[in-house]
């Protein structure tokens, strides 16, 4: 399985799940792209909260 994280200067903005990427980076968030199809079940996109 191929895992790529991104770092916010690598980012634009199309639609919005690039809208979604863009917010979590900006907040100091992780983003992790998988390869295609493994999150199909969830709509094509998943979350990981975490709370302090």
């Amino acid at each position: 399985m191929k895992v790529r994280t991104i770092l916010y200067n690598e980012i634009q903005t199309d639609d919005a799940v690039d809208e979604i990427i863009e917010a979590v980076l900006a907040h100091r968030g992780q983003v992790t792209f998988l390869e295609n199809g493994l999150l199909s079940e969830h709509q094509r996109i998943a979350l990981i909260l975490r709370y302090s």
